[in-house]
């Protein structure tokens, strides 16, 4: 589940959530993910701006996700060029993540790349899991499982080559726990800016390679 923040007060900084949560469907998701981030943003002093985005992670059907695993898909139709639809929606406002990967060692990172299904006119953003020595194996990982994934399990898609990084800790993450968090500046006011990066009205609910 995606969930959205603004820092406080009236700071043009804005965050993106997404943490994991085993519920028996999209509604029962969202009903344990608000509360939680409604009490994150008061602990942290953000302003919460609603659910963005959920993602049922059907490559696995166990507490714990592993290795390898897609634990975040969403599918975007834009007509946009590659890299201005990675300029737009995932560089802009120098967004960067908020723990530190590349000074994290041994541990569980998460990494976010692009896949442009030309035919199709859209793009997906992935999202995959890796235990890995370092950001940079987690990276070198998720461009081999990213680039299979487009060309060989499903077919016609490329890999844009983006690779966003997050570290998660030495534990391999549970229910309720965040998978994924960056943040970006902006000065759209926050409708508009949920509009701009998460609400565009081309974002599909289906996702490739669901059973």
């Amino acid at each position: 589940m995606r969930c959205v923040f603004r820092l406080l007060p009236g700071i043009d900084r804005y965050v993106e959530r997404i943490a994991l949560w085993q519920a028996d469907s999209f509604t029962d998701a969202i009903a344990i993910a608000e509360p939680d981030a409604e009490n994150r943003a008061g602990r942290e002093g953000l302003e919460y701006l609603g659910f963005a985005d959920a993602f049922r992670t059907h490559q696995m059907h166990h507490d714990h996700p592993d290795h390898g695993d897609e634990v975040f898909s969403l599918l975007r139709d834009s007509g946009l060029t590659p890299e201005r639809y990675v300029q737009s929606f995932f560089t802009a406002g120098g967004a960067g993540p908020l723990s530190d990967p590349e000074r994290a060692g041994d541990g569980w990172y998460t990494v976010r790349r692009i896949v442009l299904w030309a035919e199709r006119e859209s793009y997906e953003e992935r999202i995959t899991l890796w235990r890995s020595r370092s950001a940079a194996q987690a990276v070198h990982d998720s461009e081999v499982e990213s680039r299979q994934y487009a060309v060989e399990l499903v077919g016609d898609g490329v890999d844009l080559g983006l690779a966003q990084c997050h570290y998660l800790g030495q534990h391999r993450p549970s229910h309720g726990d965040e998978i994924f968090a960056y943040a970006r500046s902006s000065s759209l006011e926050p409708p508009e800016y949920l509009d701009a990066f998460f609400d565009t009205g081309d974002e599909r609910a289906d996702d490739l390679g669901a059973d």
